[in-house]
């Protein structure tokens, strides 16, 4: 015979009809103290960080619940667009600060917090920005963490697929029905103008020069490059078509039309794909733009664009591998900048 159990817990009286089930509702609470519920650290050692400001904002960037216009989010609703949550409707033009202090404004507590969204930034002498959104009221188990980078902060990345863009001309990679292209260079800008060298001093990638090359990538990961197929600089796409791989590091000395038979010393794995490519490494946090130009003695045109222009923005992170963090094709990396070129030609010819 099932029983009746009634429990209470933080104020509610819960009821659960059964023998072998239970409701276990969590002890919320509206008061953000630190080192109870909210702790700063150094990422690296897990050691608290003593002294730091802080600002708390008003997380109203939106939300997802609304799963279809008929939820509040067409404009045959009253009241349309208040009644509408999504991010994309861009209502609010700020996010309001709901207070701010140091450390010892938290060490006190910050009580009766509305329930809501909330993003709390910290900046502590000797570590990077950082910060951390969170929802109130908490579950009383759960903690905010703030985790705060001390330098050297890692280097960062731009990687750019390079791509022939003829099946069709549609400003995005088709594969396999097109091929990546090697030999193309990359042009690095910041504000200042043209970037010459990386954060450790030395030439930009290596050489001085930023060159596209075929590259084999498996799993995810660059493993060497192999030759281009013809003197357009286009990549195989079969991984059995090359005779073998050039192994990373130390290829940027290398010209990428100029790989030799002798120069394979490891095979392709079965598994992989080739890309064209650009990667230039070792750089600092900033946004730069990148340019691309075919090489001397081509004709090709580029088809893609950002916002009209022929250079591409990139907004670099340190630790930034220049993958894309949020276009991921069946889960395999992809490169954030894309650069598409195709070959002039005479369709006409003989009609």
């Amino acid at each position: 015979m099932a029983t009746v159990v009634a429990m209470l817990l933080a104020g509610t009286l819960a009821v659960v009809e059964g023998t072998t089930s239970t409701a276990v509702h969590a002890a919320t609470t509206d008061t953000l103290t630190l080192g109870s519920n909210i702790v700063v650290v150094d990422t690296d050692t897990g050691e608290p960080v003593p002294n730091f400001d802080f600002i708390i904002n008003v997380d109203n960037t939106g939300t997802t619940e609304q799963r279809s216009p008929t939820d509040g989010c067409s404009p045959a609703t009253a009241g349309y667009p208040d009644t509408c949550n999504w991010t994309s409707m861009g209502i609010d033009s700020q996010s309001p600060v709901f207070t701010q202090g140091d450390q010892s404004d938290l060490a006190a507590g910050l009580a009766s917090m509305p329930a809501g969204r909330y993003l709390i930034s910290v900046l502590a002498d000797g570590y990077k920005l950082d910060g951390q959104h969170f929802t109130m009221p908490l579950d009383t188990t759960d903690q905010v963490v703030v985790e705060l980078e001390a330098p050297p902060l890692p280097d960062a990345t731009i990687q750019a697929a390079v791509f022939e863009d003829i099946s069709p001309v549609n400003g995005a990679p088709d594969l396999p029905a097109e091929h990546g292209l090697a030999g193309f260079t990359g042009l690095v800008k910041d504000t200042l103008g043209d970037l010459s060298t990386d954060v450790y001093g030395a030439p930009l990638c290596g050489t001085g020069l930023c060159l596209s090359y075929c590259y084999v990538v498996d799993n995810g990961i660059d493993v060497g490059i192999v030759a281009p197929i013809d003197t357009d600089g286009r990549c195989p796409n079969d991984p059995t078509e090359p005779p073998g791989m050039y192994p990373l590091p130390g290829h940027n000395d290398i010209p990428p039309l100029g790989l030799l038979a002798g120069d394979y010393d490891q095979p392709v794995p079965a598994t992989a794909a080739i890309e064209g490519k650009i990667k230039i490494p070792n750089l600092g946090t900033n946004r730069y733009t990148l340019t691309v130009t075919p090489p001397d003695g081509t004709s090709f045109i580029q088809t893609t664009t950002l916002e009209g222009n022929h250079d591409w923005d990139s907004w670099v992170m340190e630790g930034a591998t220049g993958l894309d963090t949020e276009f991921v094709v069946a889960g395999e990396p992809f490169p954030a900048i894309i650069f598409g070129y195709v070959p002039p030609s005479d369709s006409l010819a003989g009609a």
